[in-house]
């Protein structure tokens, strides 16, 4: 087991610490860390929660309406093997170095 994992922490976005076999998550508003070996987990998705609905697609329409929906949060979703998921929910800003640790995970997820 890696002795130092990468950690990321930034604000509004929760802490994530990657380990060679396991990824640990605090959401940013809970104080604990929860575990998750990498082989127990299906996928990774990171997303907007209205994006893929009937309301998500009436709010791009909308100009009034689209103006806040720029301002929705992402959730980043835990898929296990098991059927659970876990959410954890980081701002609407863009951050390039979550992005990345998001896409490097995912293709670890991929190679097992």
């Amino acid at each position: 087991m890696n002795e130092n994992p990468i950690i990321f922490e930034e604000q509004g976005h929760p802490t994530i610490k990657v380990f060679d076999d396991k990824i640990s998550i605090k959401a940013k508003d809970y104080s604990n860390y929860r575990d998750f070996k990498l082989d127990k987990i299906k996928s990774l998705e990171f997303y907007r929660p209205y994006e893929n609905s009937l309301l998500g697609i009436l709010y791009g329409l909308h100009p009034f309406l689209k103006k806040y929906r720029d301002k929705d949060d992402y959730v980043l979703r835990i898929k296990l093997k098991d059927g659970n998921y876990w959410d954890y929910e980081t701002t609407y800003k863009y951050n390039p170095n979550f992005k990345t640790l998001i896409e490097s995970l995912q293709s670890r997820l991929l190679t097992k």
